[in-house]
């Protein structure tokens, strides 16, 4: 007698099949760019979460197509499929956020993604489109956001869409306000209020500079925010207040000349064309993630302010500043001690305080800095005392505790914060932050693997051996790769009322501008 048993396959792990042979080439390509994998277990540990992250959020690695409810169609010659997210997948959710003003215009719980491949005849390009509406449009009825999709949207909608690759990287984003598009600037005709900005000055005053909105994208992974991202920035032309109850647009660079859309020392926009079409007026769909360049309408010349002026102004309002003076007189009375000190300064509601701190032996480099430069600081300055190992210049700690405080967003406001070291080999300098987002983009290189490669580099450039000059010259190099977005600036440590600027001449010698001229 033979007795067997027969269990039935189980198909529930089995992805389901797709019919449609267009979704199916897709999916196919798709899934070879992007590869599925599972989310990471529980809070994201690789962003930096902060008011002025630039860490992007990968979203293939979170949220996955729902290849069984594509939409394929063909709209302005390009084949499209637009998916919505697997309901298995991480739940999603952005919110539109003005950093100036601290503002969330526009709610993660108003928000709606969705995937977009288009094709043209040649390859595939993916987008995630995320549409984030205005809470007036929604009237608390969220089923509204399903109204509005790529090829299709309601025709009185108000809000944003905007367009990231699957990997995080940002494409574009466009306002709307009651069904109708929110037109890119023209320079010199500022539409209400916002305009593109044209200096032709270079003895540009930061005091000068018009109001500007940093714009970001706080997304959310499950409710819990895992990334704010920088999108662009905008400038009002008149100096006013540059807030308001909705986005600018981003501006679309041109075909030609070739696309310049940001002097980064002072965040003006140029060369700025037409917005793409919208998909045929009102009711229309959504303008394309990457539109094809336009010939400009106008071009604007832009002249970036000279960086070693901007950080000659911030510094400048300190030399007559007898509490930053006596400060700094201290700490370096204080570098015959066998620890660093520091003072934090904190601006408390128009109440300036200068806080003194022993940092240890180590220093910044201990990692007893956490806590001390905290949302109300507006400076920090510190010594290195007269241990053989200390060095004549800003130490590796130093410089990454300004990264770490700039990209997790406690230093509010970058363009005037003073960072300063006096050291017991007779040196006194300071760091300006003149592009907070280069800084940031150029710490994220290299404090990478803890600092694996800026150690390297710090190490075969500057050292307690060197002479003054030699290591002022190092860390000058240091500075210059890559382009830091830091301007170094050497002051007078018996007055501490004089300050130069260090750069380097097109020779590669190093040159002080006086800032006091």
């Amino acid at each position: 007698m033979i007795i067997h048993s027969c269990k039935k396959e189980n198909n529930s792990n089995k992805e389901p099949v797709v019919n449609d042979p267009t979704v199916s080439a897709a999916k196919t390509w798709y899934q070879s760019t992007y590869p599925v994998s599972a989310a990471p277990a529980g809070k994201l540990t690789t962003q930096s979460v902060g008011s002025s992250s630039t860490a992007v959020f990968n979203y293939s690695k979170f949220i996955n197509p729902d290849w069984q409810h594509a939409a394929s169609y063909t709209r302005e010659k390009t084949g499209v499929i637009e998916l919505p997210i697997d309901p298995a997948s991480a739940k999603i959710g952005s919110a539109f956020r003005n950093l100036t003003s601290g503002k969330v215009l526009y709610k993660q719980k108003y928000s709606r993604s969705s995937f977009l491949l288009l094709k043209d005849s040649t390859q595939y390009q993916a987008y995630i489109m995320t549409i984030i509406a205005d809470s007036a449009y929604l009237k608390n009825d969220l089923s509204k956001l399903a109204l509005n999709t790529y090829r299709k949207r309601d025709a009185d909608f108000s809000g944003v869409v905007v367009y990231f690759t699957p990997a995080g990287k940002f494409v574009s984003s466009y306002g709307y306000k009651n069904g109708q598009l929110i037109p890119a600037p023209s320079a010199g005709k500022p539409a209400s209020g916002q305009g593109i900005q044209s200096v032709n000055d270079p003895r540009l005053k930061t005091d000068e500079v018009a109001a500007c909105d940093d714009w970001y994208l706080d997304t959310y992974e499950n409710d819990e925010l895992v990334s704010s991202v920088y999108l662009y920035t905008i400038c009002n032309g008149d100096g006013s207040e540059a807030g308001g109850s909705s986005p600018p647009p981003v501006p679309v660079p041109c075909a030609m000349p070739p696309p310049s859309q940001y002097a980064d020392a002072v965040h003006f926009v140029t060369n700025v064309a037409a917005p793409p079409g919208d998909g045929g007026g009102a009711g229309g769909g959504f303008p394309p993630p990457a539109p094809a360049p336009q010939p400009c309408t106008t071009t604007t010349t832009v002249i970036t302010a000279d960086t070693t002026l901007i950080a000659c102004n911030e510094i400048t309002l300190l030399n007559q500043n007898t509490d930053f003076q006596a400060a700094m007189k201290a700490l370096k009375a204080d570098i015959n001690t066998s620890y660093e000190s520091s003072y934090s300064i904190q601006n408390n509601n128009g109440t300036i305080s200068y806080n003194l701190n022993n940092l240890g032996k180590d220093g910044v480099n201990s990692g007893n800095i956490p806590g001390l430069i905290t949302s109300n600081s507006i400076g920090f300055i510190h010594n290195h005392d007269n241990d053989p190992n200390d060095l004549s210049i800003f130490s590796p700690g130093d410089v990454r505790t300004l990264y770490a405080n700039v990209k997790n967003g406690t230093i509010k406001n970058t363009s005037t914060f003073t960072f300063a070291v006096v050291t017991a080999s007779g040196t006194t300098y300071s760091l300006v932050i003149d592009d907070p987002h280069k800084f940031q983009s150029w710490g994220d290189t290299y404090f990478a693997n803890n600092g694996l490669l800026f150690n390297s580099l710090y190490n075969n450039n500057v050292n307690a051996s060197n002479t003054v000059a030699q290591n002022e010259a190092g860390f000058l190099a240091i500075l210059n790769a890559s382009g830091s977005g830091l301007t170094l600036l050497k002051g007078d440590d018996s007055s501490f009322n004089a300050w130069k600027t260090v750069i380097k001449d097109s020779n590669n010698n190093i040159i002080y501008k006086d800032c006091n001229l």
